[in-house]
């Protein structure tokens, strides 16, 4: 499999795509979830949709073009980033667990120069992976 490379945009497939909302209030709603539903202790499994569709409002603001990538059944990386040349993928968890198989595949098969996990989970880096809580996605997305 070969890397992505830039610009991401020539790795565009019309039948591989996710579909979000331009405001996750109106999701929200229409959706039925109510704000108890995405406290940090419940379950609820449309906590994840409803991120990742917050992170994609948020780039989408900071003009940051939105590039899911899903090259096989064992891989699928939220958002890939590309950080003048250098593709970077994003991960993007609704809760604090940490697992995550196909970021840790696709660290194996392209060695990123850095990687980050968007989740309830506080600042921090370690190796090449950065932590951004998703409270603070602005402030990624609006310094790159």
């Amino acid at each position: 499999m070969n890397l992505p490379q830039s610009p991401l945009s020539v790795y565009q497939e019309t039948g591989n795509f996710k579909i979000y909302l331009s405001d996750v209030g109106l999701l929200s709603t229409m959706a039925g979830v109510k704000f108890k539903d995405l406290l940090p202790e419940t379950g609820n499994i449309f906590k994840g949709a409803i991120a990742e569709n917050y992170v994609i409002q948020t780039m989408t603001a900071a003009a940051v073009p939105s590039y899911y990538y899903k090259p096989d059944q064992s891989m699928e990386i939220d958002q890939l980033l590309d950080l003048e040349g250098d593709i970077v993928p994003l991960e993007i968890k609704s809760g604090r667990h940490k697992r995550s198989t196909s970021l840790k595949n696709y660290s194996a098969r392209h060695n990123p120069i850095r990687m980050y996990r968007l989740s309830e989970r506080n600042f921090g880096m370690a190796d090449n992976l950065y932590s951004v809580p998703l409270y603070a996605a602005g402030c990624l997305f609006f310094t790159l």
